[in-house]
């Protein structure tokens, strides 16, 4: 066995010798290819990891060692005259270099064990340096073999540390796998530099000795070869050196992807296996925070959040405790003030947003009265990192370890790569606090009353969003509805960073959001609410809604005070509507109203003629149709582009023009934002209004020609007893003889005689039938057609139904307004029946109106499945001044009965109605036979 040994050594040797200059010049490509590899990753990706920078020196020391070495050796053989100097320039670089070889691998251990600081190096490097410096010293002074053991021995010594590091660097706390090997290689390498130093003493070994010479002399065909034996047993030292060369470059790569991938798939799936299961909270004890804790093998994890906006003074703890008996009282989950940073860590790092850490807490002078926010007994390690988002620090994670010095560079790193992966849920739940807090503040206002109170709702709400997003200023423009709104909070400066954040509807800006940033903030007071465009169109969307749902809430109450007072009992005039209307229309910010003077009675001494002016010169302009609105630009005095709005009256088939102060007044009609609806209930109350004066005044006029009947009927009953009086008496007088033929007195009688037959005949004119309209003789179709189409989108929307029925053939010997009116009277009470009846089983709110005809009548049954009419109440029904409703009139149903009456027709309560059928108002109508 032992000789065999010698023999593979000896072969081995003569052969590594006969290749030595090839394993030279193989090891220095080797190891430029690694240093470059080393250096080039921590200049371009891992640019805080110092340990690769001095791993990278260390690989490069060797190409400039074994260069030189090689060079030595073959001047030395080339020129033996100058032998003695080649041999001086390769000890001094095989104990430069290697020593310097050394240095570096102490140095890459250090800072790959501990996370040291620039200025560690900078006061500490000479006491590095120290023995080095008498090593290689030693190795120049001393003779072989002397010259080799100190040098081998700082060189083990470093590769055992570097190995060490690496192994404390690579794979978790809980796996460390095939980290292992990275220590064995390590070892074994050190080894080497053992057997190194001892290659003088083999050497000397004559049995090994005289193997390695027979094999060199077999190797060269020659008796003297150029290599001596030392020099052979040093080749092949050389040559197992490659190997563990690149055991040490693959050992540092796994540290680099270690570094690179902190949390590998295996732990993210460990991390968020909670959360998949609904187990325990996502950042306390089964969360996030205990998947770090136990990967990177800490007794104490906390992370501290800073509240936005109003509430960014304080902070949000969530800690895991992995021995809650150090600390029983220790709350998992706390809302405390930011603490100062002269008193706590987690206040510095918040303060100045920089790494803080030590191996010895409590002999650390940056530490001195600052331990931590909380105390748990027995900590002694501590690393606390800022959590920055977009440079903002939005909060810190921190760690502690219960032993000294138990964490590593490395351990730094994923601490870091963990805070890196946490910014993202911290900052969403920061931004679920704010947003919850903008939806809570920016909820609509009561609407208020007065122009000027309206206006200020915008520069509320930029108030709302400078105290919750903080930023140095906040301006809002609204280019949007009526009129256009602008509103600024905060000042800034000329250097500041301004954000634009766009308001959108379907596509068009509406408006912008700016908000100022201080472009060199402490990264403290950055608003890091305002750094991601995503949640900055979620701001806009929720600043939008905001304005959208306050303008609906004032439009709606403004309207709802234009219905109370155009549907008040004493609103009988055309001026009080008009005054109503516009009254209204400036409420909600329009610029003016005008309508037709010529269509209204007395309306054009109460126009403004401006507006009649801006209306008139539109006759020639081509309106743009958008649904039932035609929407005129006009550009006025000044050059400014203005909108003008005309509304259908569809009842009452008149006009109103609206007058804006923005242009382009489009997007503002779309069906499911306030103005639109604003405009469609607006012009509905107008035209009710307009038809119920209308009705009005039918009514007035038939009650006056009612009256004047009667008067004129009284009247000519004493005219005829006067004329014949005053005839009975000329006979009499004549047949008497009391007067004669051409007496004056006469004459008298006479006159009066004539005077009371002329009274008689201008009262039989004035008897004649009455008209309230030209058209006596009307299609019923038409008329129901009208009610429909008025009632038709009004009772849709209140899910009210409007059926009817009638042969296009049937014509009635009714004026229009009376049968309008009528029909119109009737739908409305039924809708106003349904809604009373709504908590009725089986109502189903559906109007219907049948038709049905005779030879001399139609008859129209307006049936609904209303609230009903009490049987107590039915007999008074039709009496004037009484009505089953509140807040009726009492004389719509008396009216529609006395116009029906005077024409001809009638109007009824059926008694029994069809099965399914609240209430039946039966109308018949004088039916036209020609």
């Amino acid at each position: 066995m032992v000789e065999t040994v010698l023999d593979f050594m000896a072969n081995y040797a003569a052969w590594s010798a006969f290749k030595a200059t090839t394993i030279t010049f193989l090891t220095a490509i080797v190891a430029v290819v690694m240093a470059a590899v080393l250096l080039i990753l921590r200049k371009e990706v891992l640019k805080d990891e110092d340990w690769l920078m001095y791993l990278g020196l260390a690989f490069a020391v060797f190409p400039v060692q074994y260069s030189l070495r090689a060079l030595a050796y073959w001047e030395r053989i080339s020129d033996p005259e100058r032998e003695g100097l080649w041999k001086l320039v390769e000890t001094v670089a095989q104990a430069v270099f290697s020593n310097l070889n050394s240095l570096f691998l102490l140095c890459a251990a250090l800072a790959l064990l501990y996370r040291l600081p620039h200025t560690w190096w900078k006061t500490r490097w000479i006491l590095l340096l120290v023995p080095f410096l008498v090593s290689g010293t030693l190795g120049m002074l001393l003779e072989s073999p002397w010259d080799r053991f100190l040098e081998a021995l700082l060189s083990g010594l470093c590769l055992v540390a570097v190995s060490w590091a690496m192994f404390e660097s690579s794979g978790t706390r809980q796996r460390r796998g095939w980290a292992f090997f990275i220590l064995v290689g390590g070892f074994l390498y050190a080894c080497l530099h053992v057997v190194y130093a001892f290659v003088p003493n083999l050497a000397a070994w004559n049995t090994l000795a005289d193997r390695v010479g027979k094999k060199m002399q077999v190797l060269w065909w020659t008796e003297l070869p150029p290599r001596t034996v030392v020099e052979a047993l040093d080749s092949g030292v050389f040559g197992l050196a490659v190997i563990f060369k690149a055991s040490l470059f693959v050992g540092a790569l796994l540290v680099i992807m270690r570094c690179l991938s902190a949390f590998s798939l295996a732990v993210v799936e460990e991390v968020l296996e909670p959360v998949k299961n609904k187990r325990g909270d996502f950042l306390l004890s089964h969360g996030i925070l205990r998947a770090v804790a136990e990967s990177i093998g800490a007794d104490l994890v906390a992370l501290c959040t800073r509240l936005p906006g109003d509430k960014k003074d304080q902070i949000a703890i969530s800690r895991w405790l992995r021995d809650p008996s150090l600390n029983p009282d220790l709350k998992q989950e706390d809302l405390c003030n930011r603490p100062g940073p002269e008193i706590s860590t987690i206040g510095k790092v918040l303060s100045d947003g920089k790494f803080v850490h030590s191996h010895e807490r409590e002999e650390a002078s940056d530490f001195q009265g600052g331990r931590g926010y909380w105390e748990v007994p027995g900590m002694h390690s501590l690393v606390n990192v800022p959590l920055r988002f977009h440079g903002a620090v939005v909060g810190c994670l921190s760690f502690e370890w219960k032993g000294r010095g138990a964490f590593t560079a490395t351990d730094v790193k994923r601490i870091h790569q963990a805070a890196e992966f946490l910014t993202p849920v911290v900052q969403a739940e920061r931004w679920l606090w704010a947003g919850t807090q903008l939806r809570t503040r920016l909820r609509p206002a009561q609407a208020t009353t007065l122009q000027d109170e309206r206006l200020q709702f915008l520069p509320w709400l930029v108030e709302t969003l400078q105290d919750v997003l903080s930023p140095r200023a906040t301006s809002a423009y609204f280019d949007f509805g009526f009129y256009s709104q602008k509103a600024t909070c905060g000042a800034e400066d000329d250097d500041d960073l301004r954000v634009e954040v766009v308001l959108g509807f379907r596509g068009a800006s509406i408006g912008r959001l700016l908000l100022a940033v201080e472009r060199d903030a402490d990264p403290l007071d950055r608003p890091s609410l305002t750094e991601d465009p995503r949640q900055l169109e979620v701001i806009a969307t929720m600043v939008r809604d905001a304005i959208f749902d306050q303008c609906r809430a004032q439009l709606g109450q403004t309207v709802s005070r234009l219905h109370k007072t155009l549907g008040s009992l004493d609103l009988t005039s055309y001026q009080e509507w008009w005054k109503a209307l516009e009254a209204a229309a400036l409420e909600a910010g329009l610029l003016w109203l005008w309508a037709d003077p010529e269509r209204i009675p007395g309306l054009r001494e109460w126009l403004s003629m401006d507006a009649g002016a801006i209306v008139s010169s539109l006759h020639d302009s081509e309106p743009l149709h958008v649904g039932q609105y035609k929407i005129f630009d006009r550009r006025d005095a000044q050059g400014e582009t203005k909108t003008i709005l005309a509304l259908q009256l569809q009842a009452s088939g008149k006009e109103l023009y609206v007058g804006m102060a923005r242009p382009a007044f489009r997007l503002e009609l779309a069906a499911e934002l306030p103005w639109a609806g604003f405009l469609e209930r607006f012009a509905e109350a107008a035209d009710l209004a307009l038809v119920r004066i209308r009705a009005i005044e039918l009514e007035t006029e038939a009650l006056q020609f009612e009256m004047n009947d009667l008067l004129v009927h009284e009247l000519r009953s004493p005219a005829e007893e006067f004329a014949i009086g005053v005839e009975w008496l000329r006979e009499e007088f004549l047949r008497d003889g009391s007067l004669a033929e051409g007496d004056p007195r006469l004459r008298t009688l006479e006159a009066l005689e004539k005077s009371a037959r002329q009274f008689l005949e201008l009262a039989g004119s004035v008897l004649k039938s009455f008209s309230l309209d030209g058209r006596n003789s009307i299609p019923l179709v038409e008329v129901l057609k009208k009610v429909s189409h008025f009632y038709e989108g009004r009772l849709a929307a209140q899910s009210i139904g409007l059926s009817w029925a009638a042969d296009p053939a049937w014509v009635i010997e009714v004026p229009f307004d009376v049968a309008y009116l009528v029909l119109m009277t009737l739908v409305r009470n039924s809708r106003d029946a349904i809604h009373a009846g709504r908590h009725r089983p089986g109502t189903t709110g559906k109007i219907s109106v049948s038709t049905e005809a005779t030879e001399h009548n139609v008859a129209c049954h307006v049936d609904d499945d209303g609230c009903g009419i009490p049987e107590e109440l039915r007999g008074r029904l039709f009496r004037l001044g009484f009505s089953t409703k509140s807040r009726g009139s009492g004389r719509g149903l008396a009216l529609a009965r006395r116009a029906l009456v005077r024409y001809g027709g009638s109007l009824e309560l059926a008694s029994q109605p069809p099965l399914g059928v609240s209430t039946r108002m039966s109308v018949t109508f004088p039916r036209s036979t020609s």
